[in-house]
């Protein structure tokens, strides 16, 4: 009868169902198993965009041997903090990969994103990245170069563009930094607001704080896992604020030892009258070398350092031997010692 025939149909159709869902299940199997689980839009890579999807699912549930989510990378029938850390950490070993040119969804011009430096602390640095341009990022990742010899990281935090963010921090060798940071709540976010701060301890405050840290790639991602690249563009006001010396200093000269000219450089925490007074063993003065009013400042390079052609004050070149160069700038005063080779 009809009711019948209907009832096998009905019974039909929820098995084809029940069918196409298992082979749905086996596809995504099968493609797990050639791929990396963790690569959810199956594009080749796992980064930003893999973490995007599991945080826009997360808290939600499914049914098992009903649904099918990719992001329920665990198959427990929960988006929750499990799938999150493995979209973080699936990327090999927990090492996020860096963003191959090659999967940008369409060519376009870098977003300009505004790295600001700060000094709150004398053993403080702290680099702000906030973009300059009106920006609908869901997610960012970041690489960042530092000198381990004179910085070391503290804190990686995600910024007010992007609110209760899921962050993955890596770092694969000392003095390299990579970051990513994905949004778990949905909002638009203040105009202008930081993707990211990141904080350092200033292990020495010297002239090589001037190049001790550097972005070398920001990718920011939509909700939608449209990557962008981003061109970070210095804060040359705030980097000069925030290296600057807290302290006076001198350094070795270069070359030591040396012949006929070498170059003394020095830091100013404050402006100075600056002198420098050479000297020989006996402690008669060889050259007076006035480098008049400097601000405070590193004075490094050849264009800043003070610089000794190897004469004494009557223009004849000095002899062989060890002499000291001593530094007078206010009320800092230091020597040291340097050696004439020839």
């Amino acid at each position: 009868n009809s009711a019948a025939a209907q009832a096998a149909a009905d019974a039909a159709q929820a098995a084809a169902g029940r069918a196409e869902q298992a082979a749905a299940r086996a596809e995504a199997a099968a493609r797990r198993a050639g791929r990396e689980a963790t690569d959810l839009n199956d594009d080749g890579a796992n980064d930003i965009i893999d973490i995007i999807l599991v945080a826009q699912a997360f808290g939600t549930t499914i049914e098992i041997g009903v649904e099918v989510a990719v992001t329920d990378i665990t198959d427990d029938g929960s988006i929750d903090i499990s799938d999150l850390v493995l979209a973080a950490q699936g990327f090999v070993g927990g090492v996020l990969l860096p963003v191959a040119d090659d999967i940008f969804a369409a060519p376009t011009s870098p977003a300009p994103v505004s790295v600001i430096y700060a000094r709150p602390a004398p053993d403080r640095l702290d680099v702000t990245l906030a973009p300059l341009a009106p920006a609908d990022a869901s997610g960012v990742q970041l690489a960042l170069s530092y000198n381990p010899a004179v910085l070391e990281v503290i804190d990686a935090a995600a910024g007010d563009a992007l609110p209760a963010a899921f962050r993955l921090v890596n770092e694969p060798r000392p003095g390299q930094l990579d970051v990513a940071f994905a949004r778990v709540t949905a909002g638009d976010a203040p105009e202008g607001a930081p993707y990211a701060r990141l904080a350092f301890r200033v292990k020495a405050d010297d002239y090589r704080l001037q190049n001790a840290v550097r972005v070398d790639r920001i990718v920011t991602a939509d909700d939608r896992g449209l990557r962008r690249r981003a061109l970070p563009t210095v804060d040359a006001e705030s980097l000069a604020a925030a290296v600057a010396p807290r302290a006076s200093r001198l350094y070795q000269n270069y070359p030591n030892p040396f012949n006929p000219e070498t170059w003394i450089p020095f830091q100013l925490g404050d402006v100075a009258d600056v002198t420098i007074h050479i000297y020989d063993t006996s402690g008669q003065v060889v050259r007076v070398l006035d480098l008049g009013r400097r601000s405070a400042g590193h004075y490094v390079a050849r264009d800043g350092a003070a610089y000794w052609d190897g004469r004494n004050a009557l223009g004849e070149r000095v002899a062989s031997g060890t002499y000291v160069y001593a530094i007078e700038a206010g009320a800092y005063a230091e020597m040291r010692r340097f050696v004439v080779l020839k």
